[in-house]
C-alpha cells in the first residue's frame, strides 16, 4: 500500500488529538511530522511512540512551523491538517496559500471525524477568541449543576507541558498538586468548590472520558478559543466579546 504523506500543522494541542482521533493506527496515512506554534519549546521534540500507535516506533518528530515549506518538499507531504486555534481568517488562509504553493493539500477536519462519544452528558463552554470569560463561565456552569445535586467533572482541553507519556491522563482533586501547573490560579477556584479536574495531556481525550464514567452525572468541557470541540455535547455554550479587536 502506498501510504499517503500527512503533515499536521498544530501548536501541540488539537493537532494531536486529531492525530488520534483520525490518523492513529490508520495504514492509508503515514503522518511524517508535526509542526508547532503559538507554544515555546514544543518544536525539536518529539510526539512519543507509546502514544503514537503501532505505525510509529521511532514517535513522529515536531518541527517549527516556519519550515512548512520545506518540509512538504523534503518529506513529499500530500496534504496538511491544519490544526489549532486562535488565528484570524486571513492568517489560516494565508497558511493555506503556502501549503498549495508548496504543492501539498490544505485539510480542515471536520466534527464527524474528531468528536468523541461520551456515556455522559457533556456541557461545552467555548469562545469566539481569548479572553472572553471562559472561565468564569465555566464555574458559572458548574455552580447550577452541583445546586441541582449533580456530580460535575471538569475536563480542560490538552495541556502540553512536561513528558507527555507520563502526563497523558492527569487528574486532579486536590489544589496543592496545581503549583507548577498554567493557569492554577483558575483550577485553584474549580477545586475549592470540591470538583475533579481531568486534564487530557494531548493525548487521546477518549481515556480520561472512560476514566470518568464512574466518577460523575456529566462533564463540563472547556475548550480552546476558535476551535471545534472534542467531545460531542448535549449543550454548547459560545462567548463573545464585542469591542475587543
Amino acid at each position: 500500500m502506498n501510504r499517503k504523506n500527512i503533515l499536521i500543522i498544530g501548536a501541540a494541542g488539537r493537532d494531536f488529538h486529531n492525530f488520534n482521533t483520525y490518523f492513529r493506527d490508520v495504514e492509508e496515512y503515514n503522518v511524517v511530522a508535526f509542526t508547532a506554534a503559538q507554544i515555546p519549546d514544543i518544536d525539536g521534540r518529539k510526539y512519543p511512540a507509546g502514544l503514537a500507535g503501532k505505525l510509529y516506533p521511532e514517535g513522529i518528530p515536531i518541527f517549527p512551523q516556519d519550515q512548512l515549506p520545506q518540509l512538504i518538499k523534503e518529506l513529499k507531504v500530500k496534504s496538511c491538517v491544519f490544526s489549532y486555534s486562535d488565528l484570524p481568517y486571513q492568517k489560516v488562509m494565508a497558511i493555506s496559500a503556502i501549503v498549495n504553493a508548496a504543492g501539498a493539500n490544505f485539510v480542515l477536519l471536520g466534527t464527524n471525524d474528531t468528536m468523541i462519544e461520551s456515556s455522559k452528558p457533556v456541557i461545552s463552554v467555548c469562545a469566539v477568541r481569548t479572553g472572553c470569560g471562559k472561565s468564569q463561565t465555566s464555574r458559572r456552569v458548574i455552580e447550577l449543576l452541583m445546586e441541582k445535586g449533580l456530580k460535575v467533572v471538569a475536563i480542560r482541553h490538552p495541556m502540553p507541558y512536561g513528558d507527555l507519556m507520563e502526563q497523558k491522563v492527569q487528574r486532579f482533586a486536590r489544589t496543592v498538586l496545581l503549583h507548577t501547573l498554567w493557569k492554577s490560579s483558575y483550577l485553584q477556584r474549580v477545586l475549592q468548590m470540591l470538583l475533579t479536574i481531568l486534564f487530557t495531556a494531548a493525548v487521546r481525550t477518549v481515556q480520561p472520558l472512560r476514566r470518568t464514567h464512574f466518577q460523575s452525572s456529566g462533564y463540563r468541557w472547556e475548550g480552546p478559543t476558535v476551535q471545534l470541540e472534542v467531545s460531542v455535547y448535549k449543550l454548547e455554550t459560545l462567548l463573545e466579546l464585542p469591542g475587543r479587536g
